[in-house]
């Protein structure tokens, strides 16, 4: 189950929808939080904490804006982390967390928050992690005249965030996410004799570093083939894209019926873009975030976590 987007509003609406989920057996319960700068200042995990809401079910993405308490806090109740590099960069929702993340003892799973709006294949998303996340560092050292010396995340790191920490972070590192027996046959078979491969030294900095869509020979999944030697093997394809189509051209015909400046009003009441909603979010930040305040903030939530928990 996802949550409504709540990072910004009462924790009661997060508390409910979680309840609600965990009422029904959910597997996983998903939630996008520190969407960045705009929501540095929500201590939303924090939150969740004081209700003792955190645990292993909870799904979290994104993540760049939480404080380092918070992401051990989410480290310490088994709640994972995704991150989706692509929509992180472009949304203003600050860099990958992975090494973040890792630094503190989690582990990071790699996803694709919208596939109607970013690049759809794990590739881009690995290079993307992998680049940001040494730029980020690399330019922590700029600001102090140094050069890297080392390069702290790996071709290797990115490559099991993309697999395997990617199946830990939805629960289902026993089922899928390695080359394991007893677990389902999910597979991709890279050409490694392609131009763009060979030679392949490394195959770890090989996937990463050089492949792309085209370079898949076979997709296995939960071992059905769904491609083979490089063509998909749905049986319609061409009804399938023009279903697409059809869906894309209803979508946008009903986008053109929204009064845009009503929708800007209620995103600017959430995310700093005009001047005044940026300098009334940072105040906010800066007085709950002071030592003074702390105390304060910490019984408010106390108080407003007591006043609407739900009882049976």
């Amino acid at each position: 189950m996802a949550l409504t987007e709540a990072e910004f509003f009462p924790i009661e609406y997060s508390l409910r929808e979680i309840e609600l989920a965990r009422e029904l057996g959910s597997h996983k319960i998903s939630a996008h939080a520190g969407f960045g700068e705009s929501s540095r200042h929500t201590r939303y995990v924090e939150r969740l904490a004081a209700a003792g809401a955190l645990d292993s079910d909870l799904l979290l993405v994104h993540g760049w804006s939480l404080s380092d308490h918070e992401l051990e806090l989410m480290v310490r109740h088994g709640t994972t982390l995704a991150v989706t590099p692509e929509t992180e960069l472009q949304m203003g929702m600050g860099f990958p967390a992975l090494a973040r993340f890792a630094e503190l003892g989690g582990r990071a799973g790699l996803g694709i928050d919208i596939v109607s709006n970013q690049s759809s294949d794990m590739f881009t998303q690995m290079r993307l992690a992998l680049q940001t996340s040494r730029g980020y560092d690399n330019d922590r050292l700029a600001r102090r005249r140094l050069f890297p010396a080392h390069l702290r995340m790996t071709t290797e790191d990115v490559l099991e965030s993309a697999t395997i920490d990617g199946a830990h972070a939805l629960g289902l590192g026993h089922e899928v996410g390695s080359l394991t027996v007893g677990k389902r046959a999910d597979l991709l078979l890279i050409r490694k004799r392609d131009i763009n491969m060979a030679p392949v030294n490394d195959a770890a900095a090989a996937v990463v570093l050089y492949a792309n869509t085209g370079n898949i020979d076979t997709v296995i999944a939960d071992g059905v083939i769904r491609k083979r030697h490089g063509q998909l093997t749905h049986p319609n394809l061409d009804d399938l894209i023009d279903q697409l189509q059809e869906s894309t051209t209803t979508v946008l015909m009903r986008a053109n019926e929204f009064d845009l400046a009503e929708r800007m009003h209620f995103v600017r009441q959430i995310f700093p873009t005009d001047r005044k909603s940026s300098i009334e979010q940072r105040l906010a930040a800066k007085v709950f975030r002071t030592k003074a305040a702390a105390p304060l903030h910490d019984r408010l939530i106390r108080y407003l976590i007591k006043r609407t928990r739900i009882d049976g």
